[in-house]
This record gives structure tokens, C-alpha cells and sequence, in this order.
């Protein structure tokens, strides 16, 4: 679906049920899956980070320093609570230094946004050299969350390969 403004498309993303099972089912398996890359002692930011659940696990069980953005100030709150230095911001125009961060991670992230392409331009360009850029998408034709309602993107294996091949 494809919202008439940034705030119809926030609104959607709360109300998103992966956002009350982020810990059950498949999306635990995917962000299962992006926390054992991290390495120990990293600075990590977490796009999407929502209450900054994700981040309290990096810290507290890999030391790492872990900022986080989100476009709720509401749910920053929370992630400051949680440990993460917490800035509220559109993911397309991040308020860090080139080269800043060893792990970007957009788990559960990228369906939601509107201009991917910006948002991975500045995925890039906060990357330090030999960064990594973690992060997990449901697969349309697997899960059924009433996506349309949702997700204004929908990706395939393809589709994330064309993506982030530039």
C-alpha cells in the first residue's frame, strides 16, 4: 500500500502485528539471526528501533554501544530506558558522521519505508569502511500479516539482491 504521508505510514507501522510478536515466530528467528553476526563491542545502529529491546541485548550481552532512530518519539522513551542513545529521525537523513558505525541492522525495518534508496544511501555513507549492513524483511509469499496494510514494499530474494548491489 502506498500512504499519502509519512505520518499515515508511521501510524501503519505501529499498528503492524509484528510489532506486538516481535519475539515470537519468524521474526525472532530472522532477528535471532542478526544478533549472533554482531560482533562484541561494537557501535551498532539499530534503524527502526522502536522500544529498543534489540539494543538492550547488544549491550548487555555484547558490550556494544548502540544508537538507535526511530520516528516516534514515544517509543524513544523507552529505548533511552533500554540503554540506547536515541535519536527521533527519518532514516534518510541521519544525524551521524560518515564512517561512524561498524553494524547498521534494519531488521524488520525495510518494508516500511518509503524511499529505500535514501535510506541506504545513508546506510552507506554512516558505514565505516568494512561495515556491515544487517538486516530482515518477511518474504511476501510466507508470511500473511495483511501486508498491503502494512508494508508499502514487498521483497523477494531478488528484488534485495538488485537493491543492494548498487
Amino acid at each position: 500500500m502506498k500512504w499519502n504521508s509519512k505520518e499515515e505510514a508511521v501510524i501503519a507501522h505501529r499498528e503492524h502485528p509484528c510489532n506486538r510478536v516481535c519475539h515470537d515466530g519468524r521474526a525472532k528467528v530472522r532477528v535471532d539471526a542478526v544478533f549472533n553476526v554482531i560482533l562484541p563491542q561494537s557501535r551498532v545502529l539499530d534503524l527502526g528501533c522502536n522500544d529498543g529491546d534489540f539494543g538492550n541485548m547488544l549491550i548487555k550481552e555484547k558490550d556494544c554501544q548502540v544508537y538507535g532512530v526511530d520516528v516516534s518519539e514515544k517509543v524513544g522513551i523507552k529505548a533511552i530506558e533500554n540503554g540506547v542513545i536515541f535519536s527521533c529521525c527519518d532514516a534518510s537523513r541521519l544525524p551521524f558522521e560518515t564512517g561512524f558505525f561498524d553494524f547498521v541492522n534494519a531488521s524488520e525495518f525495510l518494508e516500511h519505508i518509503l524511499s529505500i534508496g535514501e535510506v541506504l544511501t545513508e546506510v552507506k555513507r554512516v558505514l565505516k569502511s568494512g561495515g556491515i549492513f544487517l538486516g530482515t524483511v518477511p518474504h511476501p509469499d510466507i508470511e500473511n500479516l495483511d501486508e498491503e496494510k502494512y508494508h508499502c514494499n514487498a521483497f523477494t530474494h531478488k528484488i534485495l539482491t538488485d537493491l543492494l548491489s548498487d
